[in-house]
């Protein structure tokens, strides 16, 4: 039954059965094995993963509407018939039926958008795909959102979801889809996060000061002091500081940060003390406009490499949102 269900989804999506191995030992063996190593066939996996990445906002309401239209761009909808979708949860439900977490895996993820300025957005099918439930149904993941302004504290907004054992324990009624359910509520929750936040771009107010670096650390300690498997921060933002720490406007700080970016990280570890961040991967999104432009990012990012490695995080730029190299 399994493996007629997942060749169904293969056909629907567009897929042709994977090869399988032998039988293992025991029937229901075989049929976990088969129905595992379809879904895990890497196409399959990105079209089965794809119809939970492409949510459905036609269902939001207000603003978040006209954001949804807005994300179009960032988008790739698959426009499967519905029973597609159906399918897809039904195979993946079968094939993944015990999703408990594996080792307490729990992923982690903080973005920062700058509000100064009109960035290089977060992709939103991008960032779904980090999560990788497709790997671990029964992950424990959260997301987080804020936004660099001028002040010195901001409060990210935040959606969850719990690891496959607390579903477990939810499922009172037996419903084989709950997991996905959640799954979908979360990606939807994610979605509505982000809508705002691009929705509320258009009628942000300029601001004088810009603090990019405590919004950054202030964020970062957040995970220092969590306890995720795997920690991810995907800054969009040129790093432009205009603060009492350091002034891109000013030719003394700019004459600093070209001829001694040591001593500006070492002004910015006064401002706020990051914890250890072992498990943290830091990547700077932004796409510079020009060549002076370029020079200042490149060497701002060298500061905040100066501040993070040590501390054990990871450090990378992209100049792209379409996929993060995690």
């Amino acid at each position: 039954m399994k493996q007629i269900i997942i060749i169904l989804v293969l056909c629907l999506t567009g897929q042709s059965m994977p090869h399988v191995q032998a039988a293992e030992s025991t029937p229901h063996a075989s049929q976990t094995v088969t129905v595992r190593t379809a879904v895990n066939n890497a196409k399959a996996l990105s079209n089965i993963h794809n119809l939970y990445v492409t949510v459905k906002i036609r269902n939001t309401s207000g603003g978040s509407k006209r954001s949804a239209r807005r994300f179009s761009s960032h988008r790739r909808a698959l426009h499967l018939p519905e029973v597609s979708m159906a399918m897809a949860i039904v195979a993946i439900a079968l094939a993944f039926r015990d999703y408990k977490a594996k080792d307490g895996k729990f992923i982690d993820i903080m973005v920062i958008e700058d509000s100064s300025q009109q960035p290089m957005h977060t992709d939103i099918e991008a960032l779904l795909a980090l999560y990788r439930f497709y790997l671990d149904l029964g992950q424990r993941a959260v997301f987080r959102l804020n936004v660099i302004t001028g002040s010195r504290i901001t409060s990210p907004k935040e959606a969850a979801i719990g690891n496959g054992a607390e579903s477990i324990a939810q499922n009172a009624h037996g419903l084989f889809d709950l997991r996905f359910r959640q799954i979908e509520g979360f990606f939807n929750n994610v979605t509505g996060i982000l809508a705002e936040h691009l929705e509320s771009t258009g009628t942000a107010k300029p601001h004088k000061y810009n603090e990019v670096f405590r919004t950054i650390a202030n964020d970062l300690n957040i995970f220092s002091t969590g306890t995720a498997t795997e920690q991810i921060m995907l800054v969009h933002s040129s790093l432009r500081e205009q603060s009492d720490l350091f002034s891109c406007t000013s030719d003394e700080d700019l004459g600093l940060l070209y001829s001694s970016p040591k001593e500006v990280a070492a002004r910015f570890e006064t401002a706020v003390k990051i914890g250890k961040l072992n498990r943290v991967k830091v990547i700077f999104v932004y796409a510079p406009i020009d060549e002076d432009d370029e020079r200042f990012f490149l060497q701002m990012v060298d500061v905040y490499r100066y501040i993070l490695t040590p501390l054990g995080a990871q450090v990378s730029i992209q100049s792209s949102a379409k996929t993060y190299g995690i």
